[in-house]
């Protein structure tokens, strides 16, 4: 782990987990208002709302000791100490909510058994709707090359009008996953990749197929962290990680859900930013001709240069580092990227992937016209060693801010 995570100090804009850091040429200064139309499109907002709301709701969280209300703490008559903000922003399935998830594991001890069994029906939909759409993606003839392929393809698609009413996964239907991914899928699934956008998590399920079937199946963390649910609102997470009391925000990072982000901005004491660095090329599943990387591009600079976080300490998270490597061997950066310079190409695969993701890394910090104090991390949400080691350097970051601000340092 890089020397970043071994210090509790905090860490520097020039310098991220893994890789090492070379200056990044800027552009001329021009910060843009979060009035102005231009930072209202990019968010997909409509102007009207662009005002600093009163915000009321509490919502309900999946962590103990109930939700966060400093209302409900002052009328009885406890003091309410101040807590720290901490906003997740990005875009959709950049890893936001599994993020969230870790915070539980790592600072709540897990989730109790009955919140394990509320993610079995997820983690089936999440198989059926992967293989599904895999299916939906190849070519006929791949899926007509025998009677086994052709009977497997069909038990898939006889269960899925009826899928909804399943509590658990029929041997027939199991059997049919595993033939279909291991003798028809798999050798082929880098390609799949390229053509359509499949779940993250689906190889991990596909391959644990067996284990979810069995009678008494409770989902483990690892299966919860992998669970893909489209987030939609705005939900609040509290919990205390050492000295700070934490206000984490989740929020639906679609284009949609978007236009609920601007109730989120008062008093942000962080801002992270995820961003899926592996879906340099993926499509948006709402607008099939937009790159995704490029939208979170539009987004970030839309972000990080609005007047509302101005004062808060901005962290981004470049996620899904092991996917973003396993990538490049089978699709190169430049085909997306034609400005990129891969490095000599007697380089380690290591040193390669190092160099393509500092790439994209500087290409955030350059939309960073204000100068603000950026903090990066590369990250694999799914890893909760990693996460737990980023999240207290963001920590020790978070602190030290606050006693600057107090003027103590």
């Amino acid at each position: 782990m890089g020397a970043i995570l071994s210090t509790c100090c905090p860490p520097r804009q020039d310098s991220v987990e893994e890789i090492p850091m070379t200056p990044v040429p800027l552009r001329r200064p021009s910060v843009l208002d979060p009035q102005t139309f231009e930072f209202v499109d990019a968010l997909h907002l409509p102007k009207e709302v662009v005002e600093r709301p009163k915000r009321d709701s509490v919502f309900k969280t999946w962590f103990s000791g109930g939700v966060f209300s400093s209302r409900a703490s002052k009328s009885e008559g406890r003091p309410v100490s101040k807590p720290v903000k901490m906003l997740m922003s990005g875009t959709g399935e950049s890893g936001k909510s599994t993020i969230i998830k870790q915070m539980k594991i790592i600072h709540q001890g897990g989730f109790t058994q009955e919140e394990l069994n509320d993610f079995r029906p997820q983690i089936y939909r999440n198989i059926q709707d992967s293989i599904v759409q895999i299916l939906d993606t190849m070519e006929p003839e791949e899926l007509s090359r025998d009677e086994r392929t052709l009977e497997a393809v069909w038990v898939v698609r006889r269960f899925k009008p009826v899928f909804e009413e399943l509590t658990s996964l029929p041997t027939e239907y199991v059997m049919a996953i595993n033939y279909l991914w291991l003798e028809v899928i798999r050798s082929s699934f880098d390609s799949v990749l390229r053509k359509s956008y499949i779940l993250d998590s689906a190889p991990y399920f596909f391959d644990e197929v067996d284990r979810i079937a069995q009678p008494g199946f409770v989902p483990s963390n690892d299966d919860v962290l992998r669970a893909r649910i489209t987030t939609t609102g705005i939900n609040e997470y509290t919990f205390k990680s050492g000295p700070l009391n934490i206000i984490m925000i989740d929020v639906g990072g679609q284009r949609p859900e978007r236009r609920k982000w601007i109730e989120t901005f008062d008093n942000v004491t962080t801002l992270i930013f995820c961003v899926a660095i592996s879906e340099y090329d993926h499509m948006l599943r709402e607008e099939p001709r937009q790159n995704r990387l490029l939208e979170s591009f539009q987004l970030w600079e839309s972000v990080v240069n609005s007047k509302w976080f101005q004062r808060s300490s901005i962290v981004l998270f470049l996620n899904k580092k092991d996917i973003f490597r396993h990538k490049l061997r089978s699709n190169p950066l430049p085909r997306y990227f034609p400005e990129y310079r891969p490095p000599d190409s007697f380089l380690s695969e290591e040193a390669s992937y190092e160099h393509a993701a500092e790439f994209i890394k500087n290409k955030f910090l350059a939309m960073n016209y204000g100068r603000v104090q950026i903090y990066p991390y590369l990250t694999c949400a799914t890893d909760t060693k990693n996460i737990d080691l980023v999240f207290a350097a963001v920590k020790e970051t978070v602190l030290a801010n606050n006693l600057r601000s107090a003027g103590i340092l």
